[in-house]
């Protein structure tokens, strides 16, 4: 099990857990990480401006999302009408369901090791847990803290090995954790970009 200290994600003191680097981040740098190295090339002479960590409200699987500048004016140029009328420039930038081409770039098997990784991960944390009257496991919430904070250490640890190294200019794109559909969502994507950035690129989260 994840040993971890604790740091703080916002002023209501809601906590994050921050584990040592173990099989989920080690599985998920491997993965994921030959995942935005592919995403890199492909897209070589573009200027990133995002790379993401995405997860469902399930927490059973992380994968991968970025968005280039030219991605995105393709995109605005394409939906901007609607996009203006529902939800604005600023959420359809970094709201990474909506950037099609650049939201889930993980192909089939990819993310193997990952996955056995999480679940194993889940099963350890919740599995012996007692139940309240909602039929939740007391231990679920230890497990998404302990996910989340897998989400973050994975990126800093991607981002100390130099897997980002060909995307240009460090100031200019954005590292972030998100999750679908969830209470937690505006919490963590602020955390991360707090956590993951330099103070540069951090001016560039629109949220």
């Amino acid at each position: 099990m994840f040993k971890f200290n604790s740091i703080p994600i916002d002023n209501r003191d809601r906590r994050f857990p921050e584990p040592a680097f173990g099989g989920v981040v080690e599985a998920v740098c491997s993965d994921v990480g030959a995942v935005f190295t592919r995403a890199i090339r492909e897209r070589s002479g573009e200027q990133f401006y995002a790379f993401a960590l995405m997860a469902s409200e399930d927490l059973d699987h992380m994968g991968a999302a970025a968005m280039t500048e030219e991605q995105f004016a393709s995109l605005w140029e394409r939906r901007g009408n609607f996009m203006r009328a529902f939800g604005g420039r600023a959420y359809y930038r970094w709201s990474c369901v909506e950037w099609e081409d650049g939201e889930n770039l993980d192909r089939p098997g990819e993310l193997r090791t990952s996955l056995a990784a999480i679940e194993e991960m889940m099963r350890e944390m919740t599995s012996e847990s007692e139940l309240d009257e909602h039929g939740n496991s007391f231990g679920w919430s230890e497990y998404r803290d302990a996910f989340f904070a897998s989400m973050i250490a994975s990126l800093k640890k991607m981002d100390a090995a130099r897997v980002f190294a060909d995307a240009g200019d460090r100031d200019r794109f954005v590292f972030f954790a998100t999750i679908t559909d969830s209470e937690f969502t505006s919490a963590l994507e602020k955390k991360s970009v707090q956590v993951l950035n330099p103070p540069a690129a951090r001016k560039l989260w629109q949220r």
